[in-house]
């Protein structure tokens, strides 16, 4: 929960078995969804004595952002498309335009600084 002034907002974190899928309000309502590419980190244990192998999929490497603001569906949404680093870590959004909607520089031990014109 956070206060400002007198009001204050609950957001709740919905997490999928992989990523985080969305962020809802009081209400319950999706405030903002995440996609992730599902192939990006997947984990895979084989031993040379076993035929058998052991996989697993995570992904911290998201694709993209949408804002619902209050709309029903991600057909309305204001999307935008994230580009990371080498580490999976977002420096960049762009809208379906190809605009900049969010930037980010890191300093040496992970200080994010964020452009003040970012609107994401």
């Amino acid at each position: 929960t956070v206060t400002q002034g007198a009001t204050s907002r609950t957001t709740y974190y919905i997490n999928g078995e992989s990523a985080l899928m969305a962020e809802a309000d009081e209400e319950g309502r999706i405030t903002r969804a995440y996609g992730f590419n599902p192939h990006t980190q997947q984990a895979r244990t084989n031993e040379e004595d076993e035929d058998a192998e052991e996989g697993g999929l995570w992904s911290t490497d998201p694709i993209w952002q949408a804002e619902l603001n209050g709309k029903t569906s991600l057909k309305e949404a204001s999307y935008h498309y994230l580009v990371t680093d080498h580490l999976g870590t977002p420096v960049l959004a762009l809208n379906k335009a190809g605009e900049t909607t969010w930037k980010a520089r890191y300093e040496a031990f992970g200080k994010a600084r964020i452009d003040h014109a970012s609107t994401a």
